[in-house]
């Protein structure tokens, strides 16, 4: 379990590793990607496209600092933030830092058949030497429909966090209301 939580951590920071050092600023930019091996030449070539209403990135010989805010589609939610603070990315090493997601007002069956309505999600995992060192999120849903049986509740929010004790990983829920 530890190798494959340490192979997780390591799939997820390569990309970071990739990157020349350097820093990149864009600020309002449409972004266009393409599926992998596609050209744009490709007339009908796959594309993802979103808008970036901020982003920086900053790459030094061995660390990597990003952050950035990218528009979603109206039939998806508002707005996804993301920033991502690395160290120790030097071949041979494991990565330490810190990881950070903020979704907001995502229409919620657009992750799951199984959930109706808008939700919010903010979270922060902390790494360290190539592993999840601790955790911490919240999470808040309005007009909140299970399906199929359709219950229904006007707001759910809930906190929790995730720590490390030894080899164990440790879920603790913080704070659950319910309306």
């Amino acid at each position: 379990p530890a190798n494959d939580e340490a192979a997780l951590v390591r799939r997820v920071t390569a990309w970071a590793q990739l990157m020349p050092n350097g820093r990149i600023e864009v600020e309002g930019a449409r972004v266009h990607l393409l599926q992998r091996g596609r050209s744009f030449n490709d007339k009908g070539a796959a594309r993802r496209s979103f808008t970036l209403s901020q982003a920086v990135i900053s790459r030094g010989a061995t660390s990597f600092n990003a952050y950035g805010t990218m528009l979603l589609a109206q039939d998806v939610g508002q707005s996804l933030f993301v920033s991502a603070k690395l160290e120790n990315l030097e071949r041979g090493r494991d990565a330490s830092g810190e990881l950070r997601v903020i979704a907001r007002r995502v229409f919620l069956d657009k992750l799951t058949p199984a959930l109706r309505g808008r939700g919010t999600l903010d979270a922060r995992v902390r790494l360290h030497d190539g592993r999840v060192e601790s955790a911490a999120w919240t999470a808040n849903a309005r007009n909140l429909e299970l399906q199929p049986a359709g219950t229904h509740f006007d707001h759910v929010s809930v906190e929790g966090a995730l720590s490390r004790e030894a080899n164990d990983v440790l879920v603790d829920l913080t704070d659950l209301q319910i309306t």
